[in-house]
């Protein structure tokens, strides 16, 4: 299973992420593609403690089911969002496409380097490094599909 943890899945992440330029449109979703870099470095720094994160009362908060849903099942399009992930409901606003673009490039590598122990998921609850690896990973590649890289 591709993970944000492993080299060459990262690698691989990023160098899709490298061809995301400001001018490419969603195939689906409301967010832009300047709203997008904040959307996907934001769960990034919750993860990491950068960021806090509030728990969703949610039927995947801690529970098997939701352990199958972000380990294996495909997200759907337009699947919903937790709103501190959301513009104007606790994400970070864009400040300018590169440099938002650099902000995630190196979030992804301080999350990938992180040896402290990771905060909850507001959606999924309790996780460890190695699960919001794989969640990570899979929501990059939803998102960097979704604006067709």
């Amino acid at each position: 299973m591709k993970n944000l943890l492993k080299d060459n899945d990262r690698e691989a992440i990023l160098a899709r992420l490298q061809n995301l330029t400001a001018q490419h449109r969603g195939k689906w979703g409301k967010l832009t593609v300047e709203q997008i870099l904040p959307h996907l470095t934001d769960p990034l720094r919750v993860a990491i403690g950068e960021k806090n994160g509030t728990p969703q009362n949610s039927p995947l908060y801690d529970t098997f089911l939701g352990r199958i849903m972000y380990r294996f099942v495909p997200w759907p399009k337009g699947a919903p969002t937790d709103p501190c992930f959301l513009p104007g409901t606790g994400m970070t606003d864009p400040i300018h496409f590169e440099q938002d673009k650099q902000t995630l490039i190196l979030t992804i590598h301080r999350f990938a380097h992180y040896n402290q122990p990771v905060a909850d998921s507001p959606v999924f609850g309790p996780m460890s490094h190695h699960d919001w690896g794989r969640l990570m990973w899979r929501h990059l590649d939803h998102h960097l599909r979704q604006f067709g890289v």
